[in-house]
């Protein structure tokens, strides 16, 4: 299993996942696909723009919670929909990432949940045997 992501169950008046990978990177990037999924639809070959992120931070959680909500920053700025994450790494808790994507057309695309914050309400990041565990809440 490199990695992946599933919605978690009986959150009230919010979404969350639980995100994983080989490595923490890989967690990362499957927070993002989870992200995108209550976003939108935007389908794996619509996706001509990228967008490139840079961000640093003082604690692990808070590095993940200030990159997906750069990226709700950048959906509810520039209506980016985010698709997919082509790079992204992490040293020393500064973190550079490119995210593909296109920008929002009612024509193409369904918008599914709004997106208000990543939280640290319930995030956990956690690392079990060779796979590293991620969940995190979404305020609607």
């Amino acid at each position: 299993m490199s990695k992946g992501f599933r919605e978690l169950e009986n959150i009230t008046a919010d979404l969350g996942i639980e995100a994983w990978g080989a490595r923490l990177e890989d967690a990362f990037s499957a927070a993002v696909h989870g992200l995108a999924s209550f976003i939108s639809d935007l389908p794996g070959s619509d996706q001509p723009l990228t967008r490139h992120i840079r961000i640093e931070a003082e604690t692990l959680p808070s590095l993940l919670v200030q990159f997906l909500n750069e990226i709700i920053y950048l959906e509810e700025t520039e209506d980016f929909l985010p698709g997919k994450v082509t790079t992204l790494t992490i040293d020393n808790l500064r973190l550079e990432a490119d995210i593909a994507g296109a920008l929002y057309d009612p024509d193409l695309h369904t918008r599914l949940a709004l997106i208000k914050a990543a939280t640290y309400h319930g995030l956990e990041i956690d690392q079990t045997g060779e796979i590293v565990n991620i969940k995190v809440i979404f305020d609607i």
